[in-house]
């Protein structure tokens, strides 16, 4: 089953994803301490100090217990958006909206394009091989770490993975200068943070051996984002989240909704997204309705909330419960640019076999923070299987386009040539530039 807004271009990382186990509900600390901790931490102090990272980690090191802090929302200046409004206020949309060019960067093979950052003026990006310096091109400059991946391609296209440490969620602390990173085991299943000074990987002249970083904290694999002091923790199947410091420490204890906890399900119509966005760590929490900004390890501010009207917005435990799914409406992307806010809204469980039963609408909404509009696009006809509208490309050598990333704060996609054509056969049908991409790149779209 595939579901559009985690779509994987990459075989490679398909393989990867499909061996990683979700991890337990807890992150390290019981439930019934951290509470006790909790309620005697109101006393405590409510901002976060910053800590720096111990320089080595023992596998079976206990973190500090307790709660330090208490948490605080701010909700004053959200943004409300109003999805039933905007699924009435539909208009076409043209690339020209969005800018006056339209770039093609190429990207290697074999390279995990979800895992792309900036630092300074390169970028980073994770492949098989190791984690590769790039320069504004998107060629290879360096590679920094090597890796011990040990994937195996086979005819078809198939991959397996049969051991060696998996990198991904990189995050660069500017005022540290430091690269932080996870790698999970890829046998075991253990995962650990990485935190590491940036000068040093760039000084070092071979690439860096994972083993000798000594700084690997052990970490449950609930892991969800990075933040200047620390980063974050969920807490599976419940409205709780956890900030924690960089010796493990529990920083604040988050309650998002009704505090309600749920079975898990194979497949879920929403999950928690994060991006970065002009050095702020964002954040939706799956069925919560709310994107936040995390301020700090005790502080969190409400930037968009998505107000759905009379339509059914089901949470976690309603879908689990039974409720009607198929006439429910679910977030399942969102892309944050300088100028516009783009969110996939999904009426129903997106699928292979929902497009094929045509169970599901696929709905693409804008929200133009300049002038306040949010409005939607129209949809692809009824004539086809269901499929996300796409932005008009009405740019020389264009595509019809709708953007997965946001780089450099312009709206952008990462795709091959297949998944354009597996995903929006009756937009792309008609649009010759598709010809003459090849079928072995991989190619990132940004619009300036």
């Amino acid at each position: 089953m595939k579901r559009r807004c985690c779509y994987i271009e990459s075989l490679f990382l398909a393989g990867i994803i499909c061996l990683s186990a979700c991890g337990s509900k807890n992150p390290g600390v019981s439930k019934e301490e951290l509470k006790k901790e909790f309620v005697k931490g109101r006393t405590q102090k409510d901002s976060p100090v910053e800590e720096s990272a111990p320089s080595e980690f023992a596998e079976d090191y206990q973190a500090p217990p307790g709660i330090k802090y208490q948490p605080r929302i701010m909700t004053e200046g959200a943004i409300v958006l109003n999805v039933e409004s905007a699924l009435k206020n539909v208009r076409p949309f043209r690339l020209s909206d969005l800018g006056k060019e339209v770039n093609y960067k190429k990207m290697e093979p074999r390279c995990d394009g979800s895992s792309l950052i900036r630092i300074d003026d390169d970028f980073l990006v994770f492949a098989e091989d190791g984690l590769w310096l790039l320069d504004r091109d998107f060629e290879k400059k360096k590679m920094l770490v090597r890796s011990d991946l040990k994937v195996i391609h086979s005819g078809g296209g198939s991959v397996k993975v049969e051991g060696g440490y998996f990198l991904r969620d990189f995050y660069y602390d500017s005022a540290k200068e430091q690269l932080r990173f996870t790698c999970q085991n890829m046998k075991t299943g253990k995962a650990h943070l990485v935190v590491t000074p940036w000068a040093e990987l760039l000084a070092s002249p071979q690439p860096v051996e994972l083993k000798s970083i000594r700084s690997k904290l052990p970490i449950d694999r609930n892991y969800l984002f990075s933040m200047p002091d620390g980063y974050g923790m969920r807490v599976s199947c419940s409205d709780e989240l956890y900030t924690m410091g960089l010796k493990g420490d529990t920083l604040c204890h988050f309650v998002l909704g009704d505090n309600e906890r749920y079975k898990a399900r194979l497949f879920e119509a929403e999950g928690d997204i994060v991006y970065y966005y002009q050095g702020n760590t964002m954040f939706y929490h799956a069925y919560g309705g709310k994107i936040y900004r995390i301020k700090n390890a005790s502080t969190l501010e409400v930037a968009y909330k998505l107000d759905f009207g009379s339509l059914p917005h089901l949470t976690g435990a309603r879908v689990v419960g039974g409720a009607d799914v198929g006439n429910s409406y679910f977030l399942t992307s969102c892309v944050d640019t300088d100028r516009f806010l783009f969110l996939s809204i999904d009426k129903g469980y997106d699928s292979i076999n929902a497009r094929k039963n045509r169970s599901v609408k696929l709905y693409s909404l804008v929200y133009d923070k300049r002038s306040g509009e949010f409005f939607s696009l129209p949809v692809v006809s009824d004539k086809v299987n269901p499929e996300q509208p796409l932005i008009i490309a009405d740019l020389p050598e264009s595509l019809p386009f709708w953007p997965n990333r946001s780089i450099e704060g312009n709206p952008a996609r990462f795709f091959s040539k297949s998944s354009l054509l597996e995903l929006y056969p009756a937009q792309m049908r008609e649009n010759g530039q598709v010809e003459k991409l090849s079928e072995a790149d991989n190619i990132w779209l940004i619009i300036k």
